[in-house]
């Protein structure tokens, strides 16, 4: 699931839930974050896959912990950019161009 994707299924999580109230609104919002947190996992996923695939499992978890640090208060789009940066200098260091 790419970022657009991502982004676009978290939006609706939280937007049908919009009319609710009281303990309806607590459960469903609950249940949102959940499914938020699945999503996100699915999605740091399909990162590795478009981007890390050839660093170890360390490496990468190391750019992701990064990314996600530096861009999440802005969404996924800006995490997405930042582990992209951070994979090219990562291969770039690995093949001593930098």
């Amino acid at each position: 699931m790419n970022t657009e994707e991502t982004e676009n299924a978290i939006k609706y999580l939280y937007a049908v839930n919009e009319d609710l109230r009281g303990d309806a609104k607590i459960v469903a919002l609950n249940y949102a974050r959940i499914e938020q947190n699945k999503l996100i996992a699915a999605w740091s996923e399909w990162l590795v896959k478009e981007y890390a695939s050839n660093f170890p499992e360390s490496v990468q978890d190391k750019i992701y912990w990064k990314a996600w640090e530096d861009g999440h208060a802005y969404g996924l789009r800006e995490v997405e950019s930042y582990y992209e940066d951070l994979c090219d200098f990562a291969q770039d260091v690995i093949d001593g161009t930098r």
